[in-house]
Protein backbone atom coordinates (compact mmCIF):
# COMPACT_ATOMS: atom_id res chain seq x y z
CA UNK A 1 0.00 0.00 0.00
CA UNK A 2 1.56 3.34 -0.97
CA UNK A 3 0.91 7.27 -1.08
CA UNK A 4 3.04 10.30 -1.32
CA UNK A 5 4.41 9.37 2.10
CA UNK A 6 5.63 6.44 1.53
CA UNK A 7 4.93 2.57 1.48
CA UNK A 8 3.80 -0.40 3.70
CA UNK A 9 4.28 -3.91 3.16
CA UNK A 10 2.97 -6.38 5.23
CA UNK A 11 2.89 -10.27 5.08
CA UNK A 12 1.05 -12.87 7.13
CA UNK A 13 4.08 -15.34 6.49
CA UNK A 14 7.94 -15.35 7.50
CA UNK A 15 10.18 -15.00 4.33
CA UNK A 16 7.79 -13.14 2.02
CA UNK A 17 9.59 -9.30 2.67
CA UNK A 18 13.05 -9.26 1.42
CA UNK A 19 15.05 -5.81 1.95
CA UNK A 20 17.98 -4.75 0.55
CA UNK A 21 18.97 -2.61 3.61
CA UNK A 22 18.28 -0.40 5.91
CA UNK A 23 19.72 2.49 3.91
CA UNK A 24 18.98 1.58 0.42
CA UNK A 25 14.93 1.87 -0.41
CA UNK A 26 14.23 -1.09 -2.45
CA UNK A 27 13.03 -4.29 -1.73
CA UNK A 28 11.63 -7.63 -3.08
CA UNK A 29 7.98 -9.38 -2.17
CA UNK A 30 6.91 -12.90 -3.07
CA UNK A 31 4.03 -14.81 -2.80
CA UNK A 32 3.35 -15.60 0.87
CA UNK A 33 1.35 -18.64 -0.17
CA UNK A 34 4.71 -20.60 -2.55
CA UNK A 35 6.30 -22.96 -1.00
CA UNK A 36 9.53 -23.14 1.21
CA UNK A 37 11.63 -24.45 -1.51
CA UNK A 38 10.64 -21.60 -3.41
CA UNK A 39 11.42 -19.04 -0.76
CA UNK A 40 14.79 -20.68 -0.31
CA UNK A 41 15.28 -20.02 -4.07
CA UNK A 42 14.06 -16.40 -3.50
CA UNK A 43 16.45 -15.97 -0.38
CA UNK A 44 19.68 -17.28 -2.15
CA UNK A 45 18.95 -15.01 -5.12
CA UNK A 46 18.32 -12.30 -3.42
CA UNK A 47 21.19 -12.70 -1.18
CA UNK A 48 23.30 -13.19 -4.50
CA UNK A 49 22.06 -9.80 -5.70
CA UNK A 50 23.07 -8.17 -2.37
CA UNK A 51 26.47 -9.05 -2.81
CA UNK A 52 27.26 -8.58 -6.74
CA UNK A 53 27.67 -5.00 -8.36
CA UNK A 54 25.26 -2.89 -9.03
CA UNK A 55 25.16 -0.74 -12.28
CA UNK A 56 23.51 2.15 -12.11
CA UNK A 57 20.86 3.12 -9.75
CA UNK A 58 17.86 1.39 -11.01
CA UNK A 59 18.11 -1.23 -8.64
CA UNK A 60 14.72 -2.74 -10.22
CA UNK A 61 16.75 -3.40 -13.47
CA UNK A 62 19.85 -4.64 -12.71
CA UNK A 63 17.54 -7.07 -10.08
CA UNK A 64 15.96 -8.40 -13.16
CA UNK A 65 19.33 -8.79 -14.99
CA UNK A 66 20.58 -10.56 -12.28
CA UNK A 67 17.43 -12.86 -11.90
CA UNK A 68 17.63 -13.80 -15.40
CA UNK A 69 20.90 -14.34 -15.40
CA UNK A 70 20.82 -16.54 -12.06
CA UNK A 71 18.18 -18.69 -13.52
CA UNK A 72 19.73 -19.73 -16.63
CA UNK A 73 22.93 -20.53 -14.85
CA UNK A 74 21.27 -22.26 -12.44
CA UNK A 75 20.73 -25.90 -13.45
CA UNK A 76 18.26 -26.85 -10.48
CA UNK A 77 15.45 -25.13 -9.65
CA UNK A 78 12.52 -26.52 -7.65
CA UNK A 79 9.34 -28.01 -9.31
CA UNK A 80 7.22 -25.27 -7.89
CA UNK A 81 9.50 -22.39 -9.55
CA UNK A 82 7.31 -22.62 -12.75
CA UNK A 83 4.56 -19.42 -12.57
CA UNK A 84 4.16 -16.76 -10.32
CA UNK A 85 3.94 -12.90 -9.47
CA UNK A 86 6.41 -10.76 -7.74
CA UNK A 87 6.54 -7.27 -6.47
CA UNK A 88 9.84 -4.65 -6.41
CA UNK A 89 9.66 -1.59 -4.56
CA UNK A 90 11.76 1.45 -4.40
CA UNK A 91 12.44 4.64 -4.52
CA UNK A 92 14.85 5.87 -7.28
CA UNK A 93 17.62 8.31 -7.13
CA UNK A 94 16.29 12.09 -7.36
CA UNK A 95 12.88 10.93 -6.58
CA UNK A 96 10.62 12.01 -4.30
CA UNK A 97 7.49 9.27 -4.63
CA UNK A 98 7.54 5.58 -4.19
CA UNK A 99 6.88 2.87 -6.83
CA UNK A 100 6.35 -0.38 -7.13
CA UNK A 101 6.26 -2.66 -10.40
CA UNK A 102 4.77 -5.94 -10.33
CA UNK A 103 6.18 -8.95 -12.70
CA UNK A 104 5.05 -12.51 -14.16
CA UNK A 105 7.89 -15.19 -14.34
CA UNK A 106 7.04 -18.07 -16.06
CA UNK A 107 9.04 -21.59 -17.04
CA UNK A 108 8.18 -22.91 -20.11
CA UNK A 109 8.26 -26.60 -20.84
CA UNK A 110 11.49 -26.48 -22.15
CA UNK A 111 13.19 -24.90 -19.32
CA UNK A 112 13.55 -21.21 -20.95
CA UNK A 113 12.54 -18.26 -18.62
CA UNK A 114 10.49 -15.64 -19.32
CA UNK A 115 10.15 -12.06 -16.87
CA UNK A 116 7.77 -9.46 -18.11
CA UNK A 117 6.13 -6.72 -16.41
CA UNK A 118 2.38 -6.38 -15.62
CA UNK A 119 0.07 -3.73 -16.36
CA UNK A 120 -0.60 -3.38 -12.67
CA UNK A 121 2.88 -1.33 -11.66
CA UNK A 122 2.14 2.03 -9.98
CA UNK A 123 4.54 4.98 -9.81
CA UNK A 124 3.32 7.35 -7.23
CA UNK A 125 2.70 10.75 -8.70
CA UNK A 126 0.47 13.91 -7.44
CA UNK A 127 -1.68 12.81 -10.32
CA UNK A 128 -1.81 8.68 -9.20
CA UNK A 129 -1.51 9.03 -5.53
CA UNK A 130 -1.98 5.72 -4.27
CA UNK A 131 -1.22 1.99 -5.31
CA UNK A 132 -2.31 -1.07 -3.89
CA UNK A 133 -0.72 -4.38 -4.62
CA UNK A 134 -1.63 -7.71 -3.24
CA UNK A 135 -0.64 -10.99 -3.80
CA UNK A 136 -1.75 -14.50 -2.38
CA UNK A 137 -5.45 -14.57 -1.67
CA UNK A 138 -7.82 -12.01 -0.56
CA UNK A 139 -11.05 -13.84 -1.35
CA UNK A 140 -12.88 -12.71 1.88
CA UNK A 141 -11.54 -9.08 2.40
CA UNK A 142 -11.11 -8.03 -1.66
CA UNK A 143 -14.63 -6.10 -1.18
CA UNK A 144 -13.17 -3.73 1.55
CA UNK A 145 -10.83 -2.33 -1.26
CA UNK A 146 -12.12 -2.70 -4.10
CA UNK A 147 -16.19 -2.54 -3.19
CA UNK A 148 -18.82 -5.12 -4.72
CA UNK A 149 -17.69 -4.49 -8.31
CA UNK A 150 -17.89 -7.93 -9.43
CA UNK A 151 -21.55 -8.09 -8.49
CA UNK A 152 -22.63 -4.87 -9.49
CA UNK A 153 -20.52 -5.12 -12.77
CA UNK A 154 -23.34 -7.77 -13.76
CA UNK A 155 -25.76 -5.79 -12.46
CA UNK A 156 -25.03 -2.91 -14.33
CA UNK A 157 -24.06 -5.38 -17.60
CA UNK A 158 -28.06 -6.22 -17.59
CA UNK A 159 -29.50 -2.81 -17.25
CA UNK A 160 -27.43 -2.13 -20.26
CA UNK A 161 -28.65 -5.19 -22.29
CA UNK A 162 -32.30 -4.30 -21.47
CA UNK A 163 -32.04 -1.05 -22.69
CA UNK A 164 -30.79 -1.91 -25.84
CA UNK A 165 -33.19 -4.55 -26.18
CA UNK A 166 -35.99 -1.61 -25.31
CA UNK A 167 -34.31 0.88 -27.56
CA UNK A 168 -34.12 -1.67 -30.42
CA UNK A 169 -37.89 -2.61 -30.15
CA UNK A 170 -39.14 0.66 -29.72
CA UNK A 171 -37.35 1.77 -33.21
CA UNK A 172 -38.69 -1.36 -34.79
CA UNK A 173 -42.52 -0.55 -34.36
CA UNK A 174 -41.19 3.35 -35.18
CA UNK A 175 -40.12 2.71 -38.76
CA UNK A 176 -41.25 0.74 -41.95
CA UNK A 177 -39.55 -2.37 -42.30
CA UNK A 178 -39.29 -2.35 -45.84
CA UNK A 179 -36.91 1.23 -45.30
CA UNK A 180 -33.75 -0.25 -45.99
CA UNK A 181 -31.80 2.53 -44.45
CA UNK A 182 -33.67 2.41 -41.68
CA UNK A 183 -33.15 -0.82 -40.98
CA UNK A 184 -30.04 -0.21 -41.32
CA UNK A 185 -29.84 2.23 -38.94
CA UNK A 186 -30.95 -0.17 -36.49
CA UNK A 187 -28.72 -2.93 -37.47
CA UNK A 188 -25.44 -0.53 -36.73
CA UNK A 189 -27.23 0.71 -33.34
CA UNK A 190 -27.88 -3.02 -32.10
CA UNK A 191 -24.04 -3.40 -32.77
CA UNK A 192 -23.22 -0.64 -31.23
CA UNK A 193 -25.05 -1.37 -28.21
CA UNK A 194 -23.68 -4.70 -28.39
CA UNK A 195 -20.42 -3.88 -27.91
CA UNK A 196 -17.98 -5.01 -25.31
CA UNK A 197 -15.56 -2.18 -26.11
CA UNK A 198 -18.46 0.41 -24.77
CA UNK A 199 -19.54 -1.55 -21.92
CA UNK A 200 -15.88 -1.92 -20.86
CA UNK A 201 -15.32 2.13 -20.53
CA UNK A 202 -18.97 2.29 -18.78
CA UNK A 203 -17.51 -0.33 -15.93
CA UNK A 204 -14.35 1.81 -15.92
CA UNK A 205 -16.01 4.93 -15.29
CA UNK A 206 -17.94 3.46 -12.84
CA UNK A 207 -15.46 1.84 -11.04
CA UNK A 208 -13.56 5.12 -10.78
CA UNK A 209 -16.16 7.02 -9.37
CA UNK A 210 -16.26 4.08 -6.69
CA UNK A 211 -12.93 4.12 -6.17
CA UNK A 212 -12.88 7.61 -5.82
CA UNK A 213 -13.39 7.43 -2.24
CA UNK A 214 -10.90 4.64 -1.24
CA UNK A 215 -8.40 6.86 -3.14
CA UNK A 216 -9.12 9.73 -1.01
CA UNK A 217 -8.89 7.99 2.35
CA UNK A 218 -5.54 6.45 1.48
CA UNK A 219 -3.51 9.49 -0.05
CA UNK A 220 -4.03 11.22 3.06
CA UNK A 221 -3.61 8.50 5.48
CA UNK A 222 -0.09 8.58 7.62
CA UNK A 223 2.32 5.68 7.22
CA UNK A 224 1.65 4.55 10.58
CA UNK A 225 -2.29 4.72 9.68
CA UNK A 226 -0.93 2.40 6.41
CA UNK A 227 0.60 0.14 8.62
CA UNK A 228 -2.62 -0.17 10.54
CA UNK A 229 -4.71 -0.67 7.86
CA UNK A 230 -2.47 -2.97 5.83
CA UNK A 231 -2.29 -5.73 9.38
CA UNK A 232 -6.04 -5.38 9.92
CA UNK A 233 -6.58 -6.54 6.48
CA UNK A 234 -4.01 -9.36 6.34
CA UNK A 235 -5.25 -10.45 10.15
CA UNK A 236 -9.29 -10.05 8.71
CA UNK A 237 -8.63 -12.08 6.09
CA UNK A 238 -6.79 -14.96 7.71
CA UNK A 239 -9.69 -14.75 10.55
CA UNK A 240 -12.18 -15.35 7.19
CA UNK A 241 -10.07 -17.77 6.40
CA UNK A 242 -9.54 -19.73 10.23
CA UNK A 243 -13.84 -19.81 10.28
CA UNK A 244 -14.22 -21.74 7.18
CA UNK A 245 -11.38 -24.22 7.77
CA UNK A 246 -11.07 -24.58 12.12
CA UNK A 247 -8.90 -27.50 11.64
CA UNK A 248 -5.91 -25.03 10.40
CA UNK A 249 -4.05 -22.57 12.81
CA UNK A 250 -4.86 -18.98 12.61
CA UNK A 251 -2.04 -16.95 11.14
CA UNK A 252 -1.55 -13.35 11.75
CA UNK A 253 0.74 -11.06 10.11
CA UNK A 254 3.99 -11.67 10.59
CA UNK A 255 6.18 -9.09 8.89
CA UNK A 256 5.22 -5.41 8.31
CA UNK A 257 8.00 -2.94 6.81
CA UNK A 258 7.76 0.97 5.93
CA UNK A 259 10.14 2.61 2.92
CA UNK A 260 9.80 6.52 3.44
CA UNK A 261 12.11 8.87 1.59
CA UNK A 262 13.19 9.82 5.52
CA UNK A 263 13.76 6.86 7.09
CA UNK A 264 14.59 4.33 4.21
CA UNK A 265 13.68 0.92 4.66
CA UNK A 266 12.33 -0.12 8.41
CA UNK A 267 11.19 -3.23 10.00
CA UNK A 268 7.82 -2.90 11.84
CA UNK A 269 7.29 -6.49 12.74
CA UNK A 270 9.61 -9.27 12.02
CA UNK A 271 9.57 -12.72 14.15
CA UNK A 272 13.22 -12.90 13.26
CA UNK A 273 14.31 -10.11 13.61
CA UNK A 274 12.65 -8.89 16.82
CA UNK A 275 11.39 -5.95 15.30
CA UNK A 276 7.85 -4.86 17.46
Amino acid sequence: MMNMQGAVMAADKDQTIFRYSDKVPFALMINPDTNIKCKQFWENVWNGFRRSDIDGDDYMISFIEYLVDTISETKELPDEFVDEIFILVQYQKNRIFPEAKEYHYQMDNDGSFDVEETDNSTSISTGHPIGIHRLGSFEHTSRLIDGEISDQKDALWRKFQDMREDLIDTLKQAVNNEDKRRVNSIRLLDSYFNSNERFVKLIHSFIAKQENGIVKAISCSHIEDMVRMAENLINAEAQQYHLQHPEEPLESTREIATMTLAESFRWIKHSLYGAV
